[in-house]
């Protein structure tokens, strides 16, 4: 089936939800992951078909972790196994508001939830550290390169911290900063983040794009920009900038351009209202736009390898599966695309046909449907 002139849609599914929410779908490896009807279904990517399905009461989506998938249920950060569809392990986790972070080189579960930080070995199940924190907890991720943990304190709640801290693997406290907002973080590279000053006098504000070594904390690089900015970190190490008529890719270790693609008018990046979402993954990086537009993004030079339309503005950002497809929820329905990278599952994408796409090729008029809203 097709919708029209836009990208060709190949399944369709409706989520029933059965928590009171309809999650959206999450692809970790070769794996399309979907919590639905209280179970955590492994969807196939090509055909959208149930693989099989492991019950879950689970409040997040979880994450993939060598043979498990780890999420967060009933009060606890669980680990499923894949082939037994059985729970690997359990540890308890207080508060509320939990998240997970994973480290495939390492093995480590990081979760944080209102007040607390927590470390576990993925791979046995042993907590290995918990820390009490003012606030709520939100996992920035790993650093690869100077082996700490880094958690954003302060997402819910009061708190006296509003900042990032960063731990070693045993659970010190190295350094922490306040002065970071929306700070992102690869696996590889340095933190991002955005300084905003205030002058009292004039009422103004001044805001600054900043680098800084995870390990250490010190200050690698700062640049001006303006207020209306979103933040990606690759896994490589580098900075994508959002602005409102532009995308940019920055040099991590240095700040500088690489490449920057212009944008038409300027939604907000992220709301789902506006449609203006980036997901970042493998051989192209899928930006929606509010007038229906979806394009592939070369992450090399910036340009667009493919473009053509969705039916309607997604309600979150779309998942980039391993075979080059794109999944979009819209409302409770779940819907899978075919666009110029996709590939059947094992098989690679050829030379010729990346050259192919790079062409910017346009797959059809843009088609936008309004969605009613929910009052």
């Amino acid at each position: 089936m097709s919708n029209g002139k836009g990208l060709p849609e190949v399944w369709a599914l409706e989520a029933k939800g059965g928590d009171g929410l309809v999650h959206s779908p999450i692809s970790s490896g070769d794996k399309l992951w979907l919590v639905d009807e209280r179970r955590l279904k492994n969807l196939d990517p090509s055909t959208g078909q149930e693989v099989n399905s492991i019950p879950y009461r689970g409040e997040l989506s979880p994450q993939s972790l060598a043979d498990k998938v780890v999420g967060a249920e009933d009060g606890s950060i669980v680990a499923f196994d894949t082939v037994t569809k059985e729970p690997a392990w359990r540890v308890p986790l207080q508060g509320w508001g939990h998240n997970v972070g994973v480290s495939e080189t390492e093995g480590l579960v990081m979760a944080g939830s209102l007040g607390w930080l927590l470390a576990v070995d993925g791979k046995k199940g042993q907590e290995l550290w918990r820390r009490e924190l003012p606030g709520g907890v939100s996992i920035l991720g790993w650093s690869e390169e100077s082996r700490v943990v880094l958690a954003d304190v302060g997402r819910y709640g009061s708190s006296d911290l509003r900042g990032v801290i960063a731990f070693d693997r045993e659970g010190r406290e190295l350094w922490s900063t306040t002065e970071l907002e929306q700070a992102r973080i690869g696996s590889r590279g340095p933190l991002f983040g955005l300084k905003e000053r205030t002058f009292k006098w004039f009422g103004a504000s001044s805001h600054t794009l900043r680098a800084l070594d995870p390990g250490s904390g010190k200050k690698l690089w700062s640049l001006p920009t303006d207020a209306c900015t979103r933040l990606w970190a690759t896994p490589d190490g580098d900075l994508v900038v959002g602005r409102d008529k532009s995308l940019e890719l920055r040099d991590g270790k240095t700040g500088r351009p690489r490449w920057s693609l212009e944008l038409d008018a300027p939604p907000n990046w992220g709301a789902v209202e506006a449609g203006r979402t980036l997901a970042l993954s493998g051989k192209h990086w899928v930006l929606t736009e509010a007038d229906g537009r979806i394009s592939g993004i070369n992450p090399l030079t910036g340009a667009r390898m493919w473009t053509g339309a969705l039916p309607e503005l997604p309600w979150a950002t779309p998942a980039i599966t391993s075979t080059g497809d794109v999944v979009a929820r819209f409302g409770s329905e779940i819907k899978g695309f075919r666009t110029l990278l996709s590939k059947p599952p094992g098989a690679e994408v050829s030379g010729s046909r990346i050259a192919e796409s790079q062409a910017s090729v346009q797959l059809g008029a843009v088609r936008v449907r309004k969605r009613a809203s929910s009052g």
